[in-house]
C-alpha cells in the first residue's frame, strides 16, 4: 500500500509540476509576443493599433521577414538551440518513463521499499528545468531571442501570408 502511495504521489506531483511549468511557459510566451509587437511598433514608428491595419501589413511583414530571416547567424543559432532543447526535453521524458517503469517493476518484483525512488521523477524534472533555463538564458544572451523563436516566427509569418492569400469564402 505504501508503495502505491509513493508511485501515485510521484505521478500526481509530476502532473502538478508539469501543469505549473506549462502555465509559466504560456505566460512567458504571451509576454514575449507583446514585447515583439512593441519592438516592431518602435522600429516602424507606428502605434501598436496600426500594426494590424491592412494598409501597413506589407511593411510589417517585411520587417518581421528581415528580423527573423534564416540568413542571420543569430536566427540560425536560435533555431539550433530550439531543436536541441526540444530533443533534450524528449530525452528527459523518455528517461522519466524508464525510471518510473523500473521503480514500479522493482517495487513489484523485488521490494516495495523501492517505490520511494519514484520521487526521483521530480528531481529529474527539476534538474531538466534548470538545464533548460540555462540553455534559454544562453540563447537569449547570444542571439537576443529565445530558442526556436526565429523558426516559430518564420512559420507564423508564412501562415499569415498564406491565410491572407486565400480568398474569403
Amino acid at each position: 500500500m505504501i508503495a502505491a502511495i509513493h508511485l501515485v504521489g510521484a505521478l500526481l506531483s509530476m502532473l502538478l509540476l508539469s501543469t505549473g511549468l506549462h502555465f509559466l511557459g504560456a505566460w512567458i510566451d504571451r509576454r514575449n509576443a507583446a514585447r515583439i509587437l512593441q519592438d516592431a511598433s518602435v522600429h516602424l514608428g507606428r502605434p501598436l493599433a496600426e500594426l494590424e491595419a491592412p494598409e501597413f501589413r506589407p511593411e510589417v511583414l517585411r520587417y518581421f521577414a528581415a528580423k527573423y530571416s534564416d540568413d542571420l547567424l543569430s536566427n540560425r543559432l536560435s533555431d539550433f538551440l530550439g531543436l536541441l532543447l526540444a530533443v533534450f526535453n524528449w530525452l528527459v521524458l523518455l528517461i522519466q518513463i524508464a525510471v518510473f517503469g523500473a521503480v514500479a517493476w522493482f517495487s513489484y518484483t523485488e521490494d516495495q521499499a523501492n517505490a520511494v525512488y519514484a520521487w526521483l521523477l521530480l528531481v529529474i524534472a527539476l534538474l531538466a528545468f534548470a538545464i533548460g533555463l540555462c540553455v534559454i538564458a544562453l540563447c537569449k544572451l547570444l542571439t537576443g531571442r529565445f530558442p526556436g523563436q526565429a523558426r516559430n516566427a518564420r512559420k507564423a509569418l508564412a501562415e499569415s501570408i498564406n491565410r491572407a492569400a486565400q480568398p474569403v469564402a
